[in-house]
């Protein structure tokens, strides 16, 4: 199911996630609409970004159980979410980190 969700990101979405360059507001900008697209609250994406959670490859990096107190106020369905989300995201940057480094 999650590499279904990382496929339907890169292939299927016209939207783009991870420019090649960016600057800092187009990186909190995709960041934003990737949450977006996992049903995650605007409320919830500006809890990330006061986190630290900026970006797309910010958000790859975050464990599950990095801050609880950010997970407490949210419900069953958008934690859920959040989880898919930070799963999705980690296996595309993982994807297109092996893919770059193959073209050296």
């Amino acid at each position: 199911m999650v590499f279904q969700e990382a496929y339907k990101l890169t292939v299927l979405d016209r939207r783009t996630f991870a420019t090649p360059l960016e600057n800092s507001w187009g990186r909190v900008v995709n960041m934003a609409n990737t949450c977006e697209t996992f049903g995650i609250t605007p409320q919830t994406v500006a809890k990330l970004i006061q986190k630290g959670y900026s970006s797309v490859a910010l958000l790859a990096f975050m464990r599950l159980n990095d801050h609880p107190d950010l997970f407490e106020p949210m419900t069953n369905y958008e934690r859920k979410s959040v989880h898919k989300c930070i799963k999705v995201v980690a296996i595309i940057d993982l994807v297109v980190f092996q893919t770059s480094n193959d073209a050296c």
